[in-house]
């Protein structure tokens, strides 16, 4: 049988879940690099105090380092709008049975349905409170600026993977310009920018598949929708 892509296998889910081993898997997203699953856990054995987490799997690439600076600002953004982001319980590596290694992203499940799927069923004004809901988010991570502590450690993060990701594009003096000056490299170039330039956070995929929202009820007893979390 051909192999239909990456897969959480028991070696993997013992690296990743420690303590307890979840009871059901279900697939989100399977391809040969990469695999985005829920786990739950029986009653009783919640991992991480969660009944349910999500987990991105994704092949280690050394020719493109970006999944640590990923990782970093989902957690920055979670401490921005935590009622919106999902907490991030774990980050790290692991080998699958055949040696292959991985990292992955271990987060807390936002309960709910994807808005592209019950937009249709929405009322106007349900609408309208979760694209309000999203552009106060949206104004609250663009209000973080590079001299915040969290920012910093992003940065520093950024240059590190700049280093490696970028060396491959070295040419003596072909990076920058007169603000910046004339650099031989990317990573010397991003390195100044996080340094001397503000910058803000943005989030460049508000898709309807990007978006979480929950039925709730309200003080008059009906159920109306509302923005529950902001995922990808």
């Amino acid at each position: 049988m051909a192999d239909r892509g990456v897969t959480p296998d028991d070696s993997l889910l013992k690296q990743i879940f420690t303590t307890n081993k979840p009871g059901t898997i279900s697939i989100f997203l399977q391809n040969l690099d990469k695999c985005v699953f829920k786990a739950e856990f029986p009653q009783g054995l919640e991992d991480h105090h969660s009944a349910a987490c999500v987990v991105r799997l994704e092949v280690e690439n050394e020719n493109l380092k970006i999944f640590t600076t990923i990782a970093a600002m989902q957690q920055i953004a979670a401490t921005i709008i935590p009622k919106l982001v999902p907490q991030t319980l774990q980050v790290g590596k692991a080998k699958n049975a055949q040696g292959r290694m991985f990292h992955f992203l271990h987060d807390r499940f936002v309960e709910g349905d994807l808005s592209e799927d019950v937009w249709q069923q929405m009322s106007a004004e349900e609408q309208s409170s979760v694209v309000a809901t999203l552009v106060e988010a949206l104004e609250k991570l663009r209000s973080v600026r590079l001299s915040d502590k969290g920012i910093k450690i992003l940065g520093k993060a950024l240059r590190e993977e700049g280093d490696e990701g970028l060396k491959s594009l070295e040419q003596p003096g072909v990076f920058g310009g007169p603000h910046t000056g004339f650099l031989n490299d990317g990573a010397a170039l991003l390195g100044f920018i996080m340094e001397r330039r503000e910058a803000v956070f943005c989030h460049t995929d508000f898709t309807p598949g990007n978006l979480i929202v929950e039925s709730c009820a309200s003080s008059g007893g009906e159920s109306k929708y509302k923005l529950a979390g902001i995922i990808d």
